[in-house]
Order: structure tokens, then sequence, then C-alpha cells
């Protein structure tokens, strides 16, 4: 049994060995890997609560190791271990001599009472007799001999019963100590099956990292080509910009020169209405020479005629005003079309410096939460919500310049 706990310690100490040896080859991976990770420090706590159960396990083994070799440097108790039913034997032979003890003590007690019987009858027969003083004498000295031979026995019995106590404390400790000893066996078992699923996990663990790890560089792939994207659409964004700036500049000088144009002719046009108005006004009224009967044909062709050109002149009066406010109705529609655009462009440029803080503020995202699956979800989401936002923009403005 003995050998048994020793091999079964020297296993045990191998297997630690091995654990040790696994656990710095995890710690040397993980701190490989952790390098492009701010995320380690999970995993040096996790292998540093490892290490500290595993110098718990040390100790307690080195604590058995110990217990093992005072037991093994006891001799009674490796007798008893060679023999397991010693224990037994030494009880039966302490009480035999205990019965024996007993026999003995009421014999000697019984002999007494024979010699002092013995006594009283020889002094009484012969009080004087040299012989009889020598048998009384040899009687005296066989019944001091026998007082200490029962002293004698008395030690040796107070011996084996205190030998027989030691030795049941011994076997006591003794099946203590076998009890302790299976209790670590099973304490152990257990820290063996507990680093087991540990390592087991841990492998979980180092696979589920690689595999995010890996889904990490992917995304961050992703990001750089949207990036990339980003910033080719920015450039076109650009270019479009300036080239609608150069329109509304090139618009703002025809608009300024047509409304010049518009206004020369308004001039002129107001000048014609003036000119009919006075002619309307200052219709001839003097008499002409030639003297025409009222109700002639003469007199209703000249009537003719004068309703004639007065029609027309009202005519050309109601073409010039209508032509003035169609003139003027699209000079208020061209200043509408030009304020909104006004309005549209400095919505676009308050969107585009919107759009390029949230960049800025979404590249610092990225790159310091480069080690962590969500935020880069998260960051991904924002550049697609940005990207559908900068295309929805590039269609509006590009349906604007459409219209234009």
């Amino acid at each position: 049994m003995m050998k048994n706990s020793l091999e079964e310690n020297a296993k045990l100490r191998e297997h630690n060995q091995e654990l040790m040896s696994d656990l710095s080859d995890v710690q040397e991976l993980i701190s490989n890997i952790s390098d492009q990770n701010s995320a380690q420090t999970v995993y040096k706590d996790h292998i540093d609560s490892l290490e500290k159960e595993n110098k718990i396990c040390k100790k307690l083994i080195e604590t058995k190791n110990e217990k093992i070799g005072k037991v093994y440097e006891a001799q009674n108790l490796e007798k008893l271990v060679e023999k397991e039913d010693g224990s037994s034997d030494l009880a039966a032979r302490v009480e035999s001599l205990n019965a024996e003890r007993g026999a003995f003590e009421e014999q000697s007690q019984k002999y007494k009472v024979a010699i002092g019987a013995q006594k009283r009858y020889i002094g009484k027969r012969h009080p004087k007799s040299k012989a009889n003083k020598e048998r009384l004498d040899s009687l005296n000295e066989a019944l001091r001999l026998s007082d200490e031979t029962r002293l004698k026995l008395k030690e040796e019995i107070a011996a084996l019963q205190h030998e027989r106590t030691k030795t049941q404390e011994q076997v006591k400790a003794f099946i203590d100590l076998r009890a302790a000893e299976q209790t670590q066996r099973d304490a152990t078992e257990k820290y063996k099956k507990i680093l087991e699923a540990r390592n087991e996990e841990t492998d979980g663990l180092l696979e589920q990292y690689k595999l995010q790890m890996n889904r990490l560089n992917a995304e961050l792939e992703n990001v750089k080509k949207q990036n990339e994207a980003k910033d080719k659409l920015n450039t076109s964004f650009k270019r479009q910009t300036e080239t609608m700036k150069q329109l509304l500049n090139q618009y703002d000088v025809d608009s300024k020169q047509k409304g010049e144009e518009n206004k020369v002719l308004t001039d002129k046009l107001n000048r014609l209405i003036k000119i009919n108005t006075d002619l309307l006004d200052n219709k001839p009224t003097e008499p002409v020479e030639k003297i025409v009967v009222e109700g002639s044909p003469e007199a209703q062709a000249a009537q003719m005629k004068m309703e004639l050109q007065n029609a027309e002149l009202d005519r050309d009066l109601e073409k010039t005003r209508s032509l003035v406010k169609r003139l003027t109705d699209e000079n208020r529609l061209q200043q509408n079309q030009i304020e909104k655009f006004h309005a549209s462009f400095l919505k676009i440029d308050t969107e585009k410096m919107e759009l390029e803080e949230t960049v800025r503020s979404l590249k610092k995202r990225v790159d310091s939460t480069v080690g962590t699956v969500t935020s880069e979800k998260k960051g991904s989401e924002e550049s697609n919500a940005m990207n559908q936002k900068v295309h929805e923009m590039n269609q509006k403005l590009i349906a604007q310049m459409t219209q234009m």
C-alpha cells in the first residue's frame, strides 16, 4: 500500500510537471497571439488562476509526501502494514495476559492463605524446631519471590497495556492516514478532471479566438475597402461640387445678363406703351379738310379704320403687358431657383462636413477598437450607413444637375 501511494505520488508529480509544461506552452502561444489583440488579459488571468491551483496541488502533494515519509520511518507501523491482522492478535494476547494475571493473583491469594495456615500449624506443633524455622524461612522466601514475580507480572501487563494503547493509537493514525490518502486521491482525481476540462475549455477558447481574429481581419479588410471607396466617392463628390459651383457661377452670370436684357426690353416696352398711350390720348380732333357727311360710306370707313387702329393698339398693349408679366414671372422663378440652389448647396456642404466628421470619428473608433468583434461590427454598420447616406446625396445631386 505504501508503494502504491508512492507510485501514485510519482505519477501525480509527473502529471503535474506535464501540466506545468502544457501551461507554459499555452501561455507562450497566447502571448504570441495576444500581440495582435488587447483582450489577452483574460487568458493571462485564466492561466494565473491555473498556476495558483497548480501550486496549491503541488503543496498538497509535498505535504502528503512528508506524511508518508514519517509513516514509512515508523517500524511498528511498517509491521502492521505487512500484517494487517496484527492489531486483533495483539488485543487477543493482551486479553489472555489479563486473564492469566487474574488467575495468578487468585492463586497467589490462595497460596498466601495456605502459607499462613501452615505457619500457624507449624508454630503450634513445633514452636522450637530448627527445621521448621528453616522451612518457614524458605516459605517466606518463596512468598517474597512470589510477590516479586507478581509485581513483575503487573509491570509487564502495564507495559503490554501501554503498548496496546500506543499500538491502537498508531492503528488509528494509520487508518486516519489511509482516509486522508483516499481523500487526497479523490481530490487529486477531481483536480485532474478539472484541469482536463479547463485544458479543453482553453483549447476551445483558443480556436474561438483564432476564428474571431480571422473574422476581424476580414472585416478590417472590408473596412479598408469601404474607406477606399468612400475616398473615391468623396473625390467624385468634390469634383461634382466644383462643377456645380462653376455651373452656378455661369448661371448667375447668364441670369444677370439676361436680367439686364429683360430690363432693357422692359424699358423699351414701357416706352412703347407710353407712346401708344400718348397716341390714344392725343387723337387728332381737328377737322379734316375733306368734309365727310356723317352716315356716308366714307364716314363709316373712317370710323371702322379708327376702331381697328384702336383695337390693334389695345391688342399690342395687352401683348406687351402679358410679355412683361411673363418676363417678371421668369425672373422671379429664376431667382427662386437660384435661392433653392444656394440652400441645397449649403445643405450639401453641411452634410459633407458632418460626413467627414463621422468618417474621422469612425476611423478613430476603428483604430481604438481593433481588438473586439462587437465594435468592428458597429463600425461596419456605421460605415455602411454613411456610405448609403453619401450615395443618396449623390443621387439627389445628380437629379438636381439633370433638372438644371
